[in-house]
């Protein structure tokens, strides 16, 4: 799997000596899952990752051993005395790696930081001193220093012995009163304590200003301080710390400093510090070298000499680099011109292609329209169609009605002759009646004789007024069976729009009608015959005068029934022309419809007309932008060569870059030679040694003239002191 370790996560662009953690790691395959976790890191704008070139110019080495990755301490400050410590390996996952980095990151940002804003006003005003303690006399009991001041030329070196005590003295000379406090850099496992933190939230100035002092670890003052003691771990014979003392002319909370070791179990990673509050502040660094065994004078010679020569060294290392860094930076520079370039050719094609896609899109869609017209007008011509067969069948509908109209005017003429006929005879009635009237007055002599007579025609009468009442019932159902016509005619009415199968149910149902209606002109023609029988009968009691008053009257009911029935026939008929003219409106509706669809058609084709007129112009526009799309293929393909000949020079780039790196081999041989010569040094001295302990003529040096205590340490060179161990 090929990683782009060009552009692997680094703040190049940030110095160096801003950032929180300077890390080497191969450009490897097998550092690739390092290097993502890392640029996952770098997306947090809290971290400040620097991966260095080299291990030299590195804090920690990434190594992989084993498949776990483990991490080597290079920082130039500590390895030139000795101090290379391996930290625990830790396994290749994100999880670890993350946390690992985190606490990294803030112990070493925690180590440089630093405000310097009391540079000026208190230079050469703070004296630091480190004592080894002891138990005095006094009471209350407290701590007394004993010996030599143990900081010496910006350092603590001394011979470890545990449960020892130490403590610090603090002389401010400055015009400030100020509040310190005082934390130690464990290298040995990334750990940060407090060994001093002044009071919050008070009005005591532990360090007063002119000539104020402070002691540390003595036991005594407002905090009691304890003192501190150190210790070696197993196998290891030195071990190299740093004691960080804060100033400020306000209390500040040390606590947010504080880590435990990122190899513990349970590791969390103290959550970012936000910078302080505007106020005066410093801080100076001691390293505390710490040994099982004492230092010879032959190393301490060889040590300061090395020393010399490391810095020399180091002082050519930084002209090469800085001259590096200015052909790096012109490098970078080149190469984010070409890549800008090559990023301005990708974004025009890019662009083109997205051009060349929304026409694409744009093409489809009309396609789409034009589809959807398509199915538009198949749909408006099934509509059509299926509107056409519907006036036929309503045409055919309306002729059934003409025709059943027909039949009911026909009907109904018959029955008004019938109603003329009926009327006719009651006239004749009426005119035998007037002559039985007159007839009356010469029989009533015989009204005796005919009262029996008449009880008798009055009985046959009560029973043919029993029939007339059956006759008016059938009567009564015959118009009840009109009343169900009407209804299940205006239930056709409503049923005009109902579906092939329904017509024909109605069309039976009609048809059934018909046939009722034809039944009960069967029965009316039956109750037609009965009353010529009625007739016939009447006319057998012509002479009898009450006989023919019951059955004129009889028949009178009977012809006023007749008038009803006719009365509802022409209701019917009155309806059915309502029907029918309803259904001429309907007619002329649905033609007017039919034209409306007609037009509408007509407008669709028109459109679709437009719209393949159209779609042959968007046609021709895609022809002419396919071509010039074509163009840009062309000047695009131009612009990856020039890419090639832009990745050619980086490639020469690169060679440079190599060409520097075997420079820096070249230093490090001559480094070498140097550690040759140092031991060839160190071979003449330990033979001078030798001369002078056998002659006696040179007496040995007092380690302690030169190891005078400086006083007088300056917050101003907090930086040198960093970088070069000096107080």
């Amino acid at each position: 799997m090929a990683f782009d370790y060009v552009s692997s996560p680094t703040n190049s662009s940030t110095d160096d000596t801003l950032a929180d953690l300077r890390l080497y790691a191969p450009h490897s395959e097998d550092y690739i899952e390092f290097y993502r976790v890392l640029r996952t890191l770098l997306e947090d704008n809290s971290l400040k990752i620097t991966v260095t070139n080299t291990p030299a110019e590195a804090d920690l080495e990434v190594v992989l051993e084993n498949g776990r990755y483990l991490f080597r301490v290079t920082d130039t400050r500590l390895t030139q005395r000795g101090f290379d410590r391996l930290f625990p390996t830790i396994n290749p996952t994100p999880k670890e790696i993350s946390s690992f980095v985190r606490g990294a990151c803030h112990y070493y940002r925690e180590l440089r930081s630093g405000e310097n804003n009391l540079s000026t006003a208190t230079k050469g005003g703070v004296v630091v001193e480190f004592y080894r303690l002891q138990k005095s006399g006094s009471y209350p009991p407290r701590m007394a220093p004993t010996g030599p001041n143990l900081l010496t030329d910006g350092l603590v070196d001394f011979v470890v012995q545990e449960d020892v005590p130490y403590g610090m003295k603090l002389i401010n000379n400055t015009p400030y009163d100020l509040y310190p406090g005082l934390l130690y850099f464990d290298n040995s496992d990334l750990s940060i304590g407090t060994y001093y933190q002044s009071v919050l939230d008070t009005f005591y100035c532990p360090l007063q200003k002119d000539g104020g002092t402070l002691t540390i670890g003595y036991g005594v003052g407002p905090d009691r301080s304890s003192p501190f003691s150190y210790f070696l771990r197993d196998g290891q014979d030195l071990d190299i710390g740093f004691l960080k003392l804060v100033l400020s002319t306000e209390p500040r909370d040390m606590a947010p400093v504080n880590q435990t070791s990122p190899f513990e179990k349970g590791y969390i990673t103290p959550p970012f510090r936000k910078s302080p509050k505007e106020t005066l502040s410093g801080s100076i660094v001691v390293p505390v070298i710490q040994r099982r065994h004492p230092e010879s004078k032959i190393e301490e010679i060889s040590r300061k000499v090395f020393q010399s020569q490391v810095t020399n060294l180091q002082s050519v290392i930084s002209t090469l680099r800085q001259a590096g860094d200015r052909e790096r930076q012109r490098s970078e520079q080149e190469r984010r011109e070409l890549q800008m370039e090559v990023q301005l050719q990708e974004h025009e094609a890019t662009r083109l292609a997205s051009a060349l896609d929304s026409e694409k899109v744009a093409k489809e869609s009309l396609d789409g329209q034009v589809v959807y017209l398509k199915e538009q007008h198949r749909a408006l011509e099934d509509e059509t169609q299926t509107q056409a067969s519907r006036i036929a069948e309503l045409t055919t509908w309306l002729d059934g009605e003409r025709e059943e109209r027909a039949k009911l005017e026909a009907d109904k003429y018959r029955v008004e002759e019938e109603y003329a006929a009926l009327r006719r005879y009651v006239d004749r009635l009426d005119g035998q009646v007037a002559d039985l009237t007159s007839s009356l007055e010469e029989e009533k002599a015989e009204g005796a004789k005919a009262e029996e007579h008449c009880r008798q025609l009055e009985e046959e009468n009560m029973s043919l007024r029993g029939e007339t009442e059956v006759q008016a019932e059938e009567i009564a159902l015959l118009t009840k069976s009109l009343e169900e016509e009407k209804e299940r005619s205006a239930s056709l009415d409503g049923q005009l729009a109902l579906s092939e199968n329904q017509r024909r149910a109605i069309d039976e149902e009609r048809v059934a009608l018909q046939a009722e209606t034809a039944n009960q002109k069967i029965q009316l023609a039956s109750l037609t015959k009965e009353l010529e029988e009625q007739k016939s009968l009447h006319a057998s009691v012509e002479t009898e005068l009450n006989v023919q008053t019951a059955h004129i009257a009889s028949l009178t009911k009977d012809v006023a029934g007749h008038k009803e029935v006719n009365t509802d026939l022409e209701a019917q008929l009155a309806r059915l022309e309502d029907r029918s003219r309803a259904a001429e409106l309907e007619r002329s509706s649905l033609q007017l419809e039919t034209q409306a669809q007609k037009s509408r058609i007509a407008l669709l084709t028109k459109e679709l007309e437009e719209q393949k007129a159209l779609r042959a112009g968007v046609e021709t526009q895609l022809h002419a932008q396919t071509e010039q799309i074509a163009s840009l293929t062309k000047e695009v393909a131009d612009h990856q060569d020039q890419r090639r000949v832009a990745e050619e020079e980086r490639s020469s780039l690169q060679l440079d870059t190599q060409a520097q790196k075997v420079r820096i081999a070249t230093l490090t041989k001559e480094l070498e030679e140097q550690r040759a010569l140092r031991a060839g040094i160190e071979t003449q001295l330990s033979k001078a040694l030798s001369l002078d302990a056998t002659s006696g003529s040179i007496s040995s040096v007092d380690p302690r003239q030169k190891a005078k205590v400086r006083k007088g340490t300056m917050l101003t060179d907090t930086t040198r002191r960093f970088l070069g161990f000096r107080a």
